[in-house]
């Protein structure tokens, strides 16, 4: 079955398109799409007021958490746009991630479906949708320019000391509580304190810091303070600072001093003071022109010297992780009698700052070690920079990706339908001849046998027509000493100053069973059984026999049609043998593998003595599982603790006893019966003389067996081992 997950987004990008593409609309939409075409909906994830243009994304992040978890194979959006509008987002998504994980992307209103086709419109749209978002940026960003021209008041909060005017939320009055606090500050700074002193003059006065007054004064406001919960709120050098140079006290209105890098780049950054939109006279005065002057003087005389007359590089960029505030230099004496340079918690260097309070911890790193960080960071950006010219503002880039983008598909399916013409002449495409065979010196797209590997892969239809099977000749190979065909090419391509080669493969069984079914043999060239899953990424994947492209009678063969055609019945009809025994042990049938499911399978060891292991480790090795070995004394002893605990439980109240057993059960045989489901299918398809065998192997998994599962495996034990379980004879 398939598992299919639907994606709803609405967001400001949106403009006034927002009630067709409303939450409500997307989620009646997608749904119907799925039960008209009969997807089941395994989860939906909605992003309700999220920008497209960002992929953080709480819902698209747990979207791709459950794909990377093999959850979906299925995503269903209202149209391409709602899966986001950052173009080298979305051609990542759709072209490398997607397509990796074998995940279907279906877009109802663009059309889009990748499991119908190359969907040649899709990096277009994806360029229309990320350029509308880019064209509605823009529109907000004019209106909003104009509205600060207009000496408009557009920022989220008001200052302290002021709040938005009631009837005009553009506009600003004055708030007398925090007026007060600034006028204050102000008057300190004019008497010649610097901005540490006076933060520290307003903590000692316990003076409501700005955080605190634009609480009272904006309670409808919800905030969200990166602040330390244990530390109690006092009053900073910065928060000081950023009063006393604000302008808009004096009247006048100031904006555009920040702005984000781009639509697409939410990073805030400081725009030029020169760009910066002033409009004086627009609100009141909170602080007469005069006195803003003074403290802006004072400011730039009362500057903390630097005794060590070291630049501080690093200054305002270093932050504490817990608590957030900025890490100080610090010099640490060293044995040789210089200082060391090192960084700081200004909050725990100072306890003033938390009042007193050890809140913090000290944080502190080396200089070097940082600039070691700084600079493996930057050498990282540059390589991907390098890598990747795009630029946030160069509106033709996104186009030229595209149209390299097609150009390198184009000729990826030029290059794949002229290989394909070869391959219907006949013509060998192969990197490396099959073993047996050697290319045409005079034409590389021909076999010709090659004397020294041929009698071996001949000696491989021979030896499996006289009845034996692939280990047992990968061990004959192996013992004269043969070389196996991986070792035979990687010494023609040795170069002759390299020595000797060493051996570095043995014949394997699967080595074998490859070349007993190779068709290439008979002399017919077999090829595209192989293709890679698009020009993007060199995934391979098998094709169905039915599209590969086979040429009869093209080159020499090494065995005969007759000898090859009676090797494939061989191999088909093969069955293992099993050796007969009296009976089988007591614990068959009854203990499967916890990772694949399959039964655990009895063996004997000289030395070891008697085990279980894994069926399909046994039988496929490794890459199908792992041995998952238990000794049957273990076993025994564990299976017998059980019984003996059941038993109890049974005497004590027989009706708990039983419900307790089947909870206990429950989950592990729920599981092995899914298991044995799949199976079933899997077989009924494929040998319906099965069937009846596989019914009466899954029956034995059904949680109602469980009873008699014990019943039989208690009288095994009793039978065989005589143990003295302790169970009462009326049991």
């Amino acid at each position: 079955m398939l598992h299919n997950k639907v994606v709803s987004r609405l967001s400001r990008d949106d403009g006034g398109d927002s009630e067709s593409n409303s939450i409500q609309t997307q989620r009646m939409m997608l749904q119907k799409y799925a039960k008209d075409h009969g997807f089941p909906i395994f989860s939906e994830y909605v992003d309700d007021g999220v920008s497209g243009t960002t992929f953080e994304r709480i819902g698209f992040q747990k979207m791709i958490e459950d794909i990377e978890e093999g959850k979906v194979s299925i995503v269903i959006c209202k149209d391409l746009s709602r899966l986001g509008r950052n173009n080298a987002m979305i051609s990542f998504y759709t072209e490398m991630f997607f397509p990796d994980r074998d995940i279907r992307l279906i877009a109802i209103g663009d059309g889009i479906d990748t499991a119908k086709g190359d969907n040649d419109i899709l990096p277009f749209k994806s360029v229309i949708n990320e350029y509308y978002a880019k064209d509605i940026s823009k529109k907000i960003r004019s209106a909003r320019k104009v509205q600060m021209q207009n000496g408009q008041y557009t920022a989220h909060v008001a200052p302290l000391g002021y709040i938005k005017d009631p009837q005009d939320r553009h506009k600003l009055v004055i708030e007398e509580q925090g007026a007060r606090v600034v006028r204050r500050i102000f008057e300190l700074a004019a008497s010649g304190l610097g901005t540490g002193k006076i933060a520290r003059q307003l903590n000692d006065e316990r003076i409501p810091t700005a955080r605190q007054h634009w609480e009272f004064a904006n309670p409808d406001v919800h905030w969200d303070w990166n602040y330390h919960p244990d530390i109690p709120a006092c009053w900073k050098s910065s928060t000081v600072r950023n009063i006393i140079t604000n302008r808009t006290y004096t009247g006048m209105f100031v904006g555009h001093k920040y702005t984000t890098k781009s639509f697409k780049n939410r990073k805030v950054v400081k725009v030029p003071e020169s760009e910066w939109i002033e409009v004086p006279g627009v609100h009141p005065v909170l602080i007469d022109e005069k006195t803003w002057e003074l403290a802006q003087r004072v400011l730039k005389i009362k500057q903390r010297a630097n005794n060590k007359k070291h630049e501080n590089i690093y200054v305002g960029f270093l932050k504490c992780s817990d608590c957030g505030t900025g890490l100080s230099l610090k010099y640490t004496p060293a044995a040789n009698g210089s200082h060391i340079r090192g960084f700081m918690c200004n909050r725990y260097r100072s306890p003033a700052l938390s009042n007193g309070l050890k809140i913090c911890s000290a944080h502190y790193v080396s200089e070097k070690v940082l600039e070691q960080a700084l600079l493996t960071s930057i050498r990282k950006f540059a390589e991907a920079a390098k890598a990747n010219a795009l630029h946030a503002n160069n509106d033709i880039a996104p186009f030229k990706n595209i149209l390299n983008d097609m150009y390198a598909k184009d000729i990826s399916v030029k290059s794949r339908t002229a290989l394909r013409t070869k391959a219907r002449k006949g013509e060998f495409l192969g990197a490396h001849a099959p073993y047996g065979y050697l290319r045409d010196p005079s034409n590389k797209n021909r076999l010709i046998i090659n004397p020294e590997t041929a009698p071996t892969a001949r000696r491989v239809f021979d030896l499996v027509i006289s009845g034996l099977g692939f280990t047992a000749i990968a061990k004959i190979f192996n013992a004269e000493g043969i070389m196996s065909p991986g070792d035979y090419a990687k010494q023609l391509r040795q170069k002759p100053n390299d020595g000797e080669y060493v051996r570095k493969y043995k014949w394997a069984k699967e080595t074998l069973c490859m070349l007993a079914r190779n068709q290439m043999y008979v002399g017919d060239m077999v090829q595209c059984r192989k293709r890679s899953e698009s020009y993007r990424t060199q995934k391979i994947q098998w094709n169905k026999k039915e599209d590969w492209i086979i040429v009869e009678g093209t080159h020499e063969g090494i065995v005969s049609r007759e000898i090859y055609d009676r090797v494939q019945r061989i191999i088909d009809g093969r069955t293992r043998i099993i050796k007969k025994k009296d009976e089988p042990h007591l614990f068959s049938g009854f203990f499967y593998c916890e990772n694949c499911g399959n039964r655990m399978a009895h063996h004997v060891r000289s030395g070891y003595g008697d085990y279980f292991s894994c069926g399909k480790y046994r039988a496929q090795g490794r890459q199908a599982c792992s041995s998952h070995h238990i000794k049957v004394d273990t076993l025994a002893g564990i299976v017998l603790a059980d019984i003996q605990e059941n038993v109890h439980l049974i005497e004590a109240d027989e009706e708990k006893a039983i419900r307790q057993l089947e909870a206990k059960k429950c989950a592990d045989e729920e599981k092995r019966l899914s298991t044995s489901a799949k199976e079933l299918a899997k077989q009924k398809s494929g040998n319906p003389k099965s069937t009846t065998e596989l019914k009466r192997c899954t029956r034995t998994m059904l949680p109602e067996n469980f009873p008699i599962i014990y019943s039989k495996l208690f009288c095994r034990i009793m039978k065989k081992k005589k143990w003295n379980c302790g169970i009462p004879s009326s049991v």
